[in-house]
């Protein structure tokens, strides 16, 4: 019976939660320009980046979100991407596909403040004809609900050798399908704040990684990750965490090559409805030509000399990047 009423649960909140769908990945670190267009290219002069989230595993109906993004740094200064996202949710999905574009101001040769906007379409669809319903002939369900939209997103990046921060608003446009409220309302925007710091050893063996994302949504509870990350020779990486839903986060991702990464977290929510919530799956599949952060530190990125081999010498060959005429990283 308990097992039911979640799953009538789901459905009856589902055409409220796709209004404007916001999905939080626990390895936010990872896959900064998906939800922060300002952060796009930074890992990465060309990438590719998957990512897949189950939520409440073995419950009929419930979320899963698919997101990928793909970017391009044409140079210091400038970076587009293309992204996609499709979230479900009992009767309910979204699908959305937006452009990117980022722009960066260099305050010296280790730092840059970056601005991003995104737009594109969203499609929403509620297929009302899987619910479960008493009166089969109830005419608020008779008619399913399919549409696409407009929206746009928003953010703001500071990228440093021992830490960034981002601000963004993923949505900036409420897609509620009923009522006087389409359009932009500014107390529905969710605001998405991320930020990580880089604490080595020596000699960069160890790099210990620990890193924060907050969602506010206005009257609603504050949502957060806190993610500590241990990386082991810039390859290797281990994680813990705690997410605000009352969930234990636990994970890894390794780099291969520079060139690829692969990644799986694993949620396991200890709170009251663990027996119905408690698993949460996330798996993350990248790929960078090459990954600039070898040893997480920007001053060490890497760029593609005329031999087509990798160097680290980023910092020696940038000279003063606010000369637009001296940004060439790329032979």
């Amino acid at each position: 019976m308990k097992r039911l009423l979640i799953v009538g649960l789901v459905a009856l909140i589902s055409d409220l939660s796709f209004s404007q769908t916001n999905t939080r990945f626990s390895q936010f670190n990872v896959v900064k320009g998906l939800m922060n267009p300002a952060a796009i290219g930074v890992e990465a002069k060309i990438s590719a980046e998957l990512i897949y989230r189950t939520q409440w595993t073995a419950q009929q109906g419930a979320p899963q979100s698919v997101g990928f993004i793909g970017s391009y740094e044409i140079n210091n200064s400038h970076a587009v991407s293309i992204s996609a996202m499709n979230d479900r949710l009992g009767i309910s999905k979204s699908t959305g596909v937006n452009l990117g574009y980022a722009y960066r101001i260099y305050i010296n040769d280790e730092q840059n403040f970056a601005f991003g906007l995104n737009m594109g379409i969203q499609n929403i669809n509620n297929d009302y004809s899987r619910l479960f319903l008493i009166n089969q002939n109830d005419p608020a369900f008779m008619q399913s609900f399919n549409q696409w939209r407009f929206n746009a997103g928003f953010g703001m990046f500071y990228n440093g050798p021992r830490m960034y921060i981002g601000y963004s608003i993923p949505q900036l446009f409420n897609n509620i399908h009923t009522g006087p409220n389409n359009g932009l309302r500014i107390n529905m925007w969710h605001h998405y704040l991320s930020t990580g710091f880089y604490l080595a050893n020596k000699d960069a063996s160890y790099i210990f990684n620990p890193c924060i994302q907050l969602k506010l949504v206005p009257n609603s509870p504050l949502q957060g990750d806190l993610l500590l990350r241990n990386i082991f020779y810039g390859r290797y990486a281990f994680s813990l965490g705690y997410r605000t839903e009352n969930a234990i986060i636990a994970g890894f991702d390794i780099m291969i090559a520079n060139k690829a990464r692969i990644g799986y977290h694993f949620n396991y929510n200890i709170g009251r409805f663990s027996k119905f919530m408690a698993t949460s799956h996330e798996i993350y599949l990248g790929l960078g030509l090459p990954f600039y952060y070898e040893t997480n530190r920007f001053a060490k990125r890497q760029y593609i000399n005329n031999k087509s081999n990798f160097s680290n010498d980023y910092k020696q060959r940038s000279g003063k990047l606010n000369k637009r005429s001296k940004l060439r990283p790329y032979n």
